[in-house]
């Protein structure tokens, strides 16, 4: 009772802060819409990014490039969060892209046998993704959706004729990170919706060698990478978690119905990894590993079957001497600045090339 009594009150404030948000992009004062929008957003997890197209102030060409150019001296100055309010001002004023929120029309094209790979990246992250994208490319990898998380990302990647589609996140500020989790997966929803099979790679997963087979071939309706990492009760339980930076899903009758618990686990507890792993445990998943190095999971309360990845395919080590070859290189980058993450990268004997180019 009490629980529902806090929602309602929640529900009930963030309805006040849209009501809010609305006035002030009425009035002309977008960014204090913008803020009181974010509000909302933080009080009602149900808030879609939908809701900001049908109260968002009317598109504004100059104003939105006096704001993608703000944020983006903020970004370059390491200030983040100010970035953050620029873009998501930016945003709120934007007519741009349109053309690329079509979902169905813009992956059509790119499938292969109903296979498609998504990743996702905003501004900040986008020199690893184009190490990764030009690794693709040099595979002779093509069918590839990215999700361009911010303005930026996006007319940078419409700049190098890669395609992708635009979801609008506010990836800056810590109260709606969570955003980012819970609106991809929806993201992916829609495309498991659509008949096609995804396969997502973390834009520091690197692909050394073509994987897709690896993954495609798999008989299982989800197939992941392993790590040591979280959430701890899975570790605990397992020796080894899921881990969500390199993981594909097949588009059947029992994944789409199992999507909609994944995103309220993925809600409640903040993130995606955390949720598919605490949904798998709480359903009794066990796990049989085979002498070539994959591990099946099942369970009788779930009609989904999982097969987990052997580091050969995919390995995810903390350090140089942990690494042996494996097709998928997916370190853990655990310095602070985006430089010091490619510096970690060229260790482990990736080309980062031109960053620029």
């Amino acid at each position: 009772m009490k629980t529902k009594i806090k929602n309602a009150a929640r529900l009930a404030l963030s309805k006040i802060f849209e009501s809010g948000a609305r006035n002030k992009f009425r009035t002309g004062k977008v960014r204090e819409g913008v803020e009181f929008f974010q509000r909302a957003l933080d009080l009602n997890d149900n808030a879609r990014l939908d809701l900001l197209e049908r109260i968002g102030p009317q598109p504004d060409a100059t104003m939105e490039k006096q704001f993608v150019e703000s944020g983006e001296g903020h970004l370059l100055n390491g200030e983040d969060q100010q970035a953050g309010k620029d873009f998501s001002a930016a945003i709120a004023l934007s007519g741009s892209f349109t053309e690329h929120r079509n979902l169905e029309k813009t992956i059509r094209p790119l499938t292969e046998n109903d296979n498609l790979i998504v990743t996702q990246v905003a501004i900040n992250y986008f020199p690893i993704f184009e190490i990764w994208y030009r690794n693709m490319m040099r595979l002779g990898i093509r069918n590839i959706l990215l999700i361009a998380l911010d303005p930026l990302a996006a007319k940078r990647a419409e700049e190098r004729d890669i395609p992708f589609w635009y979801l609008p996140i506010f990836g800056f500020q810590k109260s709606v990170r969570r955003l980012i989790w819970t609106d991809t997966l929806k993201v992916r929803q829609k495309i498991l919706n659509l008949g096609v099979n995804y396969l997502h790679s973390d834009a520091d997963a690197i692909w050394l060698a073509d994987a897709r087979s690896d993954v495609f071939d798999q008989r299982a309706d989800i197939v992941s990478s392993t790590a040591l990492g979280t959430p701890q009760s899975a570790l605990d339980a397992w020796g080894f978690v899921l881990c969500l930076g390199f993981y594909s899903v097949r588009s059947t009758e029992y994944t789409r119905a199992m999507y909609d618990r994944y995103i309220e686990y993925t809600k409640s507890l903040g993130h995606d990894q955390n949720g598919l792993n605490q949904m798998l445990l709480d359903y009794g998943f066990e796990w049989r590993l085979q002498n070539d190095g994959f591990s099946h999971g099942s369970s009788d309360k779930l009609a989904v079957s999982v097969t987990a990845l052997p580091q050969r395919i995919v390995a995810r080590p903390q350090k140089l001497s942990e690494w042996s070859t494996t097709k998928v290189l997916h370190p853990v980058l655990s310095a602070s600045t985006i430089a010091a993450k490619i510096g970690i990268l060229k260790n482990f004997g990736i080309d980062a090339g031109d960053r620029n180019g």
